[in-house]
């Protein structure tokens, strides 16, 4: 009953999740659309999820990739009111551009 209560009381001060421009398709479309302009692919699973950051704030989608292989765990920032990619990240490796 009291984590009932506790979790009721903090889903109202929670504050509710920003409205996005893009859906999440849309934004796993842009880093498909990207990463095969550079010759590379997302490969399963793939995880899409958003987050406010600085100051203004603004919303950015967050595209990874876990294929736990070379060239996999892919990391790609998609800025939401403009659908542009902010960052291309692949952890661990050397970047030859």
């Amino acid at each position: 009953m009291m984590k009932r209560f506790l979790a009721a009381i903090g889903h109202l001060l929670s504050p509710p999740d920003p409205k996005t421009r893009m859906s999440a398709s849309e934004a796993l479309a842009v880093a498909r659309a990207y990463l095969e302009s550079i010759g590379d692919e997302l490969r399963e699973p793939i995880y899409v999820s958003f987050s406010v950051e600085g100051r203004p704030k603004t919303v950015t989608w967050l595209v990874r990739d876990n294929a736990a292989q070379r060239g996999g765990n892919v990391y790609i920032r998609i800025d939401d009111a403009t659908g542009s990619v902010l960052e291309y990240n692949v952890p661990g490796a050397t970047r030859t551009t």
